[in-house]
């Protein structure tokens, strides 16, 4: 279980191989093929790998839970040398913004405890959805 919050990869060569380590799980235990796509980032921070990983892993698990579909895309961006972006994208069966986790916490504590998360260190999870119109979470982080 251990090894499925945090896996060794992480520490051992950093974000990125470990969200296509993630992505291998999810295909493996619940069928879901991740694309995972990078635009040239530079080195993540040890605290924010690990913050950025399980939230990677929450949202794809409400793909999982929720979209109805068999794949995601995670595209993680860098888009000035302070800020690095992650977003969880579907094209699943949507959901209205007025009763998404991260505005509702009766809907689940998992989106709005990551949301609490990376408010705490300046970051933010937005969430942008539609009746059929799939989904997208980005998260975005400062660099300190």
């Amino acid at each position: 279980m251990t090894t499925e919050l945090y896996p060794p990869i992480l520490l051992d060569a950093g974000f990125l191989p470990g969200l296509r380590w993630l992505a291998n799980r999810m295909r493996e235990t619940h069928d879901l093929t991740v694309e995972v796509t990078d635009e040239g980032v530079q080195n993540v921070p040890e605290p924010l790998t690990i913050l950025l990983f399980q939230g990677v892993r929450e949202l794809l698990f409400n793909v999982v839970k929720h979209a109805g579909v068999k794949t995601a895309r995670v595209a993680v961006s860098q888009p000035d040398l302070n800020t690095i972006q992650v977003e969880v994208s579907d094209c699943g069966v949507g959901i209205s913004g007025k009763t998404a986790a991260t505005q509702n916490p009766s809907r689940g504590l998992g989106m709005f405890h990551l949301k609490e998360r990376l408010a705490c260190i300046g970051g933010s999870l937005e969430f942008t959805s539609a009746p059929g119109q799939g989904a997208k979470a980005a998260i975005t982080v400062p660099l300190k």
